[in-house]
């Protein structure tokens, strides 16, 4: 049969999603006397493991951490750091890293900045985390090990407060992080510029809520009778989401979108424009480099049309004409660029399948409607 180590029981973990299925099978894991013990799995023969399996029984524990942490049962994350705790092995960041998720799943933000200050050595946060939840860190970390201050720790803490809109307390995180010379790395930058983009979205329609309420109760608030919010906490989450977004190294379509999307939501139809402009010449580039092949995929030109439906439909929400002609002429510029590499490419190639995919993603970019011959060409020199 299938030899037992860490990452057989890893992968059998993994694939539960009750958290008391995975709690059981890591029990069985620290009872398997004969083939996978904990002194064996704390020595995890390196000739054989690799990476973080090589780690032991840590590695097995943090899988079921992860489980826990999903659906946030605080009752299994102390039972699994209770277990480690009896077996005299301790957690390591990524083990933290559940436990703050797991604390950001029920939306006790506050037991995260405890959880934070309680690594620096601070018996009273350790304290407010035993009496909560029974979970004791400071007998989970190594000894004389404290403090513990590590980017992905407040990373992670940082974008759980976010996704509770509590940005009090992502404030402190980060500005904590300043004070120790702890930096954002790419992927935690990336991670909190997403829930920043939700942020802003999520602002962006309580304030329509309110103008519209404000519409019912007097009609001449509204010009037209179109209803127009005061764009104030979404356009100043917008706002954060865009200047992190300059310390992002290579921003990807799935990045630059969202940003987008909620520039729109919050009233900054320029910024939204710029980036999307920034996202046609990446597609362009993109034809470019497949023109030798005639190849019509690519990251940018799969992303754009749903773009291109989303920021229409921002722009009629709120009646903005105005932005929605110039994102049209935009759109409308690409397809034309995407029909002359196709008029291109077919002297070269006779292939009919190419040259209707061609048809089909500029009707996609333009959301179905059809390219006028001689479309009017948008300066994309900026």
């Amino acid at each position: 049969g299938v030899s037992r180590d860490s990452i057989t029981y890893y992968n059998a973990i993994m694939a539960f999603s009750d958290p008391n299925n995975a709690l059981a099978l890591l029990h069985m894991a620290f009872e398997d006397s004969d083939a996978f013990n904990v002194v064996s799995l704390i020595g995890a023969s390196p000739s054989r493991l690799r990476g973080r399996a090589a780690s032991g029984i840590i590695f097995v524990a943090n899988a079921a951490l992860s489980i826990a942490a999903s659906s946030g049962d605080m009752s299994a994350v102390s039972e699994i750091l209770a277990l480690l705790h009896e077996s005299d092995v301790d957690i390591n960041t990524e083990s933290i890293k559940y436990v703050i998720q797991a604390l950001g799943n029920i939306g006790d933000c506050e037991a995260i900045l405890a959880l934070l200050i309680c690594l620096r050595g601070q018996s009273f946060a350790n304290d407010i985390l035993k009496e909560r939840y029974s979970v004791d860190i400071l007998e989970s970390i190594p000894k004389n090990s404290t403090p513990v201050i590590e980017e992905e720790i407040y990373s992670t803490a940082i974008t759980a407060c976010l996704r509770h809109d509590e940005l009090g307390m992502a404030d402190q995180i980060l500005l904590s992080m300043k004070k120790n010379g702890l930096t954002l790395n790419q992927r935690s930058l990336k991670g909190i510029i997403s829930e920043y983009c939700r942020m802003a979205m999520s602002s962006s329609k309580e304030e329509f809520k309110i103008a519209r309420a404000a519409k019912r109760l007097d009609s001449g608030v509204s010009l037209y009778g179109i209803v127009e919010p005061c764009y104030i906490t979404s356009r100043a989450r917008a706002k954060a989401a865009l200047a992190m977004l300059k310390a992002v190294e290579v921003p990807s379509p799935g990045l630059l979108s969202p940003v987008a999307k909620a520039c729109c939501a919050a009233g900054l139809w320029q910024e939204a424009r710029s980036i999307l402009r920034r996202m046609h010449r990446a597609a362009i580039r993109e034809l470019r480099q497949d023109s030798t092949t005639g190849m019509i995929q690519g990251k940018f030109l799969s992303e754009l049309p749903r773009l291109h439906r989303s920021l229409m439909k921002f722009c009629a929400k709120g009646g903005n004409i105005t932005p929605a002609l110039n994102f049209a002429d935009d759109i409308q510029f690409l397809a034309s660029r995407i029909r002359q590499h196709a008029k291109l490419f077919r002297g070269l190639s006779k292939n009919e399948e190419l040259e209707s995919g061609w048809i089909t993603l500029s009707s996609r970019l333009l959301m179905d409607t059809p390219t006028p011959e001689n479309a009017p060409e948008t300066d994309f020199s900026d």
